[in-house]
Order: C-alpha cells, then structure tokens, then sequence
C-alpha cells in the first residue's frame, strides 16, 4: 500500500511539473485588447523564436529622444515558419514599424499582428482580431 502511494504521490509532482508550461501560456484575449490597436516604430533588439509564441523588443524613440523597449508578442515559430516567415526575417537593429493590439495591463508590451519594414515590404506576425476576414 505504501509503494502505491508514493507512486501516486511522485505520478501527481511529475503532471504538475510538466504541466507548469501549459499553465503559463495564456490566451489572447486574457493578456491582449483586441477592441483597439497600437503601432509602435523603432530598431528590433531582441528576438525570440521559442515555442508557444515568438517574441521581441523593439527599442522606441519617442519626440524628446527618450527610448522605451517594447515586447511583441507573435504566433508560434512552426505556424509562422507555415506561413513563409523565418527566424532571418526579423533582424536585430533593423528598423521596423509594428501594429498590433496593446497588453489589457498596460505598459509596453503587445501582440504584433503586421511588421513594416523600411523598404516597405510587410510580413504577418499575428492575425487581426477585429477583422477576421482580413486574415485569408
């Protein structure tokens, strides 16, 4: 009786130390405002392509020369990979315009839907939550 509740008791840390990933994934609409939108324009610092969703910062300047750091959140690297977007296409200290929608908490942190690039040229990150038929 007793190895039958030690097993129990070791099956019960092992699901709770394996399921403490999932835990910490939350949903958009738990962490994002997705009735209002933000753009932010600045230099790409970080990047992150790491499961459940890619993140990075982007470094921006604001009219006194003041510079804030951004977090954007995206979808995860194997549905942006699907999409045609890979790791290469976000590059450190290339400057970017980012649009997507704001943290429900505040502060610089939000979920990249678009990001625009200098020349132009604009890769999906995230999809638009307000429109869904702009998303095919």
């Amino acid at each position: 009786m007793k190895a039958y509740f030690t097993s129990l008791g070791l099956g019960f840390f092992l699901s709770l130390l394996l399921g403490a990933p999932l835990w910490a994934h939350h949903s958009f609409a738990a962490e994002f405002n997705g009735s209002t939108s933000v753009a932010v324009t600045g230099v790409i610092t970080k990047v992150d392509w790491t499961n459940p969703h890619i993140e990075f910062s982007v470094d921006v300047p604001d009219a006194s020369g003041h510079v804030s750091t951004w977090t954007c959140a995206a979808l995860g690297p194997s549905v942006l990979r699907h999409a045609g977007v890979s790791r290469d296409d976000l590059k450190i200290g290339e400057k970017v315009t980012v649009r997507g929608y704001p943290a429900k908490v505040g502060g610089n942190h939000m979920y990249a839907r678009v990001v625009e690039f200098g020349d132009g040229h604009k890769i999906m990150t995230g999809v638009n939550v307000s429109d869904p038929d702009q998303n095919r």
